[in-house]
């Protein structure tokens, strides 16, 4: 329970950082004062004990709705504290300067291999891009990976010669896959094809765990997007923006 705490501490730490109020008022307390105004009339102060619980509810929830809404911050902090899939997302962090690009996805596997056994259908994205080059098994447990390289339609994800990192493991109770994103990276949330999503954008260091949650194979990772589909968590890693990514991403579905 503490470390929830901890993470509630540090979430609500960057929901402060994040805000970018307008001068020359408080629109939160404004909107408890509106709301407040509202409920309590003279016909109505006989009940004003029992529906002050209710008035400190509807304005934490308009004031929460329009804080995550609005800013990236706060969406990143929400992320952090929640998680997408099997993918646990910390913000504000200052990333190792001795990472590269070079990734680890575990043992080497045949395409065809990896091709026929990934969840999901892979055959509509590669009609898109071209068959991948490489496949790995394993990293992260149960997962498997497709590299294609980098082109002139997939610009190289850092200094690993790859241009896009499709991989999709099964989502467990424990993350399986660690970011960590620094001041200057962003998180929003985004869907793909009706199913939970987030995208970070920009480098930062991404981990995989091993089963008794240690981390292992850090290394700068580009632009990504992960989202869930049952009980798989998906990762497409790449260096093209938020639209492009989340279209090809939809094929899989």
């Amino acid at each position: 329970m503490a470390d929830r705490h901890d993470d509630l501490i540090l979430a609500l730490g960057d929901l402060g950082a994040g805000l970018d109020l307008p001068a020359g008022g408080d629109p939160a307390a404004e909107a408890v004062a509106r709301i407040r105004a509202a409920a309590v009339t003279p016909d109505h102060r006989a009940h004003r004990g029992g529906r002050r619980v209710a008035v400190v509810a509807v304005a934490l929830a308009s004031i929460l709705a329009l804080v995550v809404g609005a800013l990236p911050g706060p969406r990143a902090a929400l992320a952090r504290l929640l998680g997408i899939g099997g993918v646990e997302i910390t913000t504000g962090a200052t990333l190792d300067p001795q990472l590269s690009s070079t990734f680890d996805l575990g043992r080497p596997v045949p395409v065809a291999e990896a091709g026929f056994a990934f969840p999901g259908a892979p055959d509509e994205l590669v009609d898109e891009l071209g068959p991948p080059a490489q496949a790995y098994g394993g990293q992260p447990e149960g997962g498997i990976s497709l590299v294609w390289p980098a082109s002139d339609r997939l610009p190289a994800i850092g200094d690993s010669g790859a241009g896009l990192i499709l991989t999709a493991f099964p989502t467990s109770e424990a993350p399986e896959v660690r970011k960590r994103v620094g001041m200057e990276g962003a998180i929003t949330s985004v869907s793909v094809a009706g199913r939970e999503g987030a995208w970070v954008e920009g480098p930062h260091e991404m981990a995989f765990t091993t089963p008794d949650g240690a981390p292992t194979s850090a290394r700068i990772a580009g632009n990504t997007l992960v989202w869930t589909d049952g009980h798989t968590t998906y990762r497409l890693e790449s260096d093209l923006d938020r639209a492009t990514a989340v279209d090809l991403a939809a094929k899989l579905t």
